[in-house]
C-alpha cells in the first residue's frame, strides 16, 4: 500500500468521530444563508449584501460537496481541517458585518432586518464550527504527539467535587450530651 493511502485511511479513522456534527452544522448553515439570501432579494436589499450571502452559500456548498464525496481523504496533501477553520473565521466576520449593517434598517424594511438576523445566526454557527474544528485539531495533535486524550466518558462532572470531603464527627452542642441518664 502507498504511504498516501495509509495516511488517508488514518485521517478517515480520526475524522469519523465529528463527521455527523460537521454535516449537521454545514446543512443548518446552508439553510440559514439561503434564507438570508431570499429575505434580502424579497426585501430589495443592496446588491452587496446579496452578493456576500450568495458567496458564503457557494463556499458552504463547496465544503458540503467535498465532505459528501469524501474528497478530503483522497487529497491528503491538503489540510482540510485548517481550510475549514479559516473559512469559518472569514465567514463569521463577513456575516457579522452584514448583520450589523442590516440592523440599521429595522424600522423601514423588516425583511432586510430578518435577513440580518439569519446572517447573525449563521455567524454564530460559524464560530461554533470553528470551536469544534479547533477541538478536533487539538485532539489530533495530541494523538500525534502521544498525549493521552480523554474521551467524553472520562470527563468528570463539574458539580461533583474532585476530592471527597472528609466526614466530620457530630459533636454535642454546648454542654448537652447525647448519653441517656
Amino acid at each position: 500500500m502507498d504511504a498516501r493511502e495509509e495516511k488517508g485511511k488514518e485521517r478517515a479513522r480520526a475524522s469519523h468521530v465529528n463527521q455527523s456534527e460537521t454535516k449537521i452544522l454545514f446543512l443548518s448553515l446552508q439553510i440559514l444563508i439561503i434564507a438570508a439570501v431570499v429575505s434580502f432579494v424579497v426585501g430589495q436589499a443592496h446588491e452587496t449584501f446579496i452578493a456576500i450571502t450568495i458567496q458564503e452559500a457557494c463556499i458552504v456548498l463547496f465544503f458540503i460537496l467535498i465532505y459528501m464525496v469524501t474528497l478530503q481523504h483522497l487529497l491528503v496533501f491538503l489540510d482540510w481541517t485548517l481550510f475549514d477553520l479559516i473559512n469559518s473565521f472569514i465567514s463569521a466576520v463577513f456575516l457579522l458585518i452584514v448583520a450589523v449593517l442590516t440592523w440599521q434598517e429595522k424600522e423601514r424594511r423588516p425583511l432586510f432586518y430578518i435577513g440580518g438576523v439569519f446572517c447573525l445566526t449563521a455567524a454564530i454557527l460559524c464560530l461554533i464550527d470553528a470551536s469544534l474544528v479547533t477541538k478536533k485539531m487539538r485532539n489530533n495533535m495530541k494523538v500525534i504527539l502521544g498525549i493521552k486524550v480523554k474521551t467524553p466518558s472520562q470527563h468528570r462532572d463539574p458539580w461533583v467535587p474532585a476530592y471527597p470531603t472528609p466526614r466530620r464527627e457530630r459533636r454535642p452542642a454546648l454542654g448537652l450530651s447525647c448519653k441517656a441518664s
